[in-house]
């Protein structure tokens, strides 16, 4: 998808709506890939255990449906992630040490 905006500044197309959904498609895609990426990194497994919050704690957890919502999002980007693997491995992992 890169190549297609590359080629189309260096042929002079014009910045139609096609061109916009391509660039947003783009940063869809790398926003998912660096997020998956950066849980799998964080220790997901930590991410996703229970915690108590105070009104006070700011560290962001994920809850497992949160996870999934993002797993949905990454399958409905108009071009394969190789980070979704990451996020499905992990929830496999979870459901399969979950008791």
């Amino acid at each position: 998808m890169k190549r297609l905006v590359q080629e189309a500044r260096e042929k002079k197309y014009p910045d139609t709506g096609l061109m916009k959904n391509l660039q947003r498609s783009i940063t869809d895609s790398e926003r998912c890939a660096n997020l998956a990426s950066a849980l799998v990194n964080k220790n997901l497994r930590q991410s996703l255990k229970p915690v108590e919050m105070s009104p006070g704690d700011k560290r962001t957890r994920l809850s497992v449906h949160e996870l999934e919502l993002f797993l949905n999002t990454m399958h409905l980007l108009p071009c394969i992630v190789k980070e979704t693997q990451l996020i499905e491995v992990c929830l496999l992992m979870f459901f399969a040490l979950s008791p």
